[in-house]
């Protein structure tokens, strides 16, 4: 498919072909304190369809899509309006009111908005300096999972949604039973640390987010209210129900 479409691409005279990747090329986590980047080593060997996928999808653009001035942009999870997945769970879990066994957990994620996120697209479309390159781009702020949950569930507050209640269990323990109950993966997901850092990749486009992550996750939450308040009719909020 991403060989047809850059054919078809090169045959329309399209100059440049920005491509959407992942930061999952490099694998399931970051070693504790250390970001990647740009030229770190992807994992030889994904761990998944996705993962496979997006490399697979990139080594055919940059060994033979030179004519088009390929452009491949990994990005962390993208989150705002719609969004499903590990950050969809996050938000099920601070909106619950419930008692969390997480506070504890003292990783790192990186992430990015969905505003940051076109901003970054559209400067590498355009960018003289981005033809070629693998770039990364994220909010430029890392928090914890605890943190998140805890930002999250302040954003619901605002409007009658229960606090945040995190206590805390040592990690090692919920390991050990995550993997008794055979979720040891999505636990990784949830407390293992993920850190991208884009420095270089800011510096060569001049480029920095435009959205906070606190506005972020403001607007994501705003918007899940809407949809939710809409009866899940998204096209009245103009967001996408999860």
């Amino acid at each position: 498919m991403t060989r047809a479409l850059a054919e078809a691409a090169l045959n329309a005279r399209v100059r440049r072909f920005v491509f959407a990747s992942s930061v999952a090329v490099y694998g399931a986590a970051s070693v504790a304190g250390e970001a990647f980047r740009e030229d770190s080593p992807v994992a030889p060997h994904p761990d998944n369809v996705y993962a496979q996928s997006k490399r697979a999808a990139e080594e055919i653009l940059l060994s033979d899509g030179a004519a088009l001035e390929p452009v491949v942009v990994r990005f962390p999870l993208v989150y705002g309006a719609g969004v499903k997945g590990n950050m969809a769970t996050l938000m099920r879990l601070a909106a619950s009111g419930l008692p969390l066994p997480l506070a504890g957990i003292d990783n790192r994620r990186s992430f990015i908005n969905i505003p940051n996120c076109v901003d970054f697209l559209l400067t590498a479309a355009c960018h003289p300096n981005a033809g070629g390159r693998i770039l990364l781009a994220t909010d430029r702020e890392d928090v914890t999972t605890p943190d998140l949950i805890r930002a999250i569930a302040r954003e619901f507050g605002k409007t009658g949604g229960k606090p945040a209640r995190l206590f805390s269990v040592p990690p090692r323990f919920l390991r050990a039973m995550c993997s008794l109950l055979g979720q040891r993966a999505r636990f990784e997901k949830l407390a293992g640390s993920f850190q991208i850092d884009p420095a270089a990749s800011c510096a060569l486009l001049g480029w920095s987010p435009k959205v906070s992550l606190a506005e972020g996750i403001a607007q994501m939450c705003a918007e899940h209210k809407c949809a939710r308040g809409a009866g899940g009719r998204d096209a009245l909020c103009g967001v996408q129900t999860m």
